[in-house]
């Protein structure tokens, strides 16, 4: 199993997957794309090589385990194998009428996040089954609106927000997942003259806002001297600090020069501090 990013002529971003090697074929596991971009920009390529790609989107659904007790609740579905698992590893369980294959992804700043990969019809009955073995632990199901709190607080870009054809893997703080002993791939001059020459323009950062400030469509990030530097990509109310949350991506220049920044909403002027920031370097 390994992380594997997709990129254009430019280093822009078509997707982040997971490739799972199985043993007569792989799955490229990615981000929900009505459009199909990645199984297009694939098939593309694909012209004297016998290789035949399938969406088998609708057979399967990706269960995730996040949070403080994963770990520990997981001991209870895998036993001890849970602890001999690294992030290259993909393991197929049956466990009580229930067959999956689960592996595990780290983000860029060490969370884990545990996955599950299920046949779709056994998916409602797989979740039932673990609130039963629940025990004490804290076991819930969450919604897109939590999930996008949780990924926001962890600065964790998704598609299509911060990872999309304007964005490249230095700027959403991705790199880690480029490999630059690898041979030729598209996309690969650009990103090694933005590491060699220092050419990276922007960087993805985590921000709390001391106040409301709405919808983030259209809301663009200034310099004390009202220039334009950036722009708000994700935008959530965090129940666990009490105020509204985000991720902006700003100008690498600008924060050289300043810690303050600000938003406009309508007649608003709503101040930013970014100098706390565990990802502003």
């Amino acid at each position: 199993k390994r992380n594997t990013l997709f990129l254009n002529e430019k280093g822009r971003f078509i997707d982040r997957t997971t490739l799972i090697n199985f043993e007569n074929d792989f799955l490229l596991i990615g981000n929900a794309d009505k459009e199909k971009r990645l199984l297009r920009w694939i098939n593309k390529y694909i012209i004297m090589e016998e290789i035949q790609t399938k969406d088998v989107s609708e057979k399967f659904v990706l269960v995730e385990f996040i949070g403080s007790q994963a770990e520990s609740f997981l001991t209870l579905l895998l036993g001890k194998e849970i602890n001999s698992f690294d992030f290259t590893t993909v393991r197929r369980f049956d466990i009580d009428g229930f067959t999956f294959h689960f592996f595990v992804n780290q983000e860029n700043n060490g969370m884990k996040i545990f996955k599950a990969l299920i046949n779709k019809e056994k998916c409602v009955d797989f979740v039932e089954y673990l609130f039963s073995i629940k025990s004490v632990f804290d076991l819930q199901v969450i919604g897109n609106y939590a999930f996008d709190t949780f990924r926001i607080e962890n600065a964790i870009p998704v598609y299509p927000n911060e990872i999309n054809d304007s964005t490249n893997p230095h700027e959403t703080n991705l790199i880690n997942e480029v490999s630059f002993k690898k041979g030729c791939y598209i996309g690969q001059e650009v990103i090694a003259r933005l590491d060699t020459y220092d050419k990276v323009q922007r960087k993805l950062l985590k921000v709390n806002f001391g106040t409301h400030i709405g919808s983030k469509e259209m809301l663009m990030v200034f310099d004390e001297d009202g220039n334009q530097v950036g722009e708000i990509t994700s935008l959530s109310n965090s129940e666990l600090l009490q105020e509204q949350i985000g991720l902006i991506l700003v100008r690498r220049k600008a924060l050289e020069n300043s810690n303050s920044f600000f938003v406009e909403n309508g007649k608003t002027k709503i101040n930013i501090d970014v100098s706390e920031s565990s990802d502003r370097k």
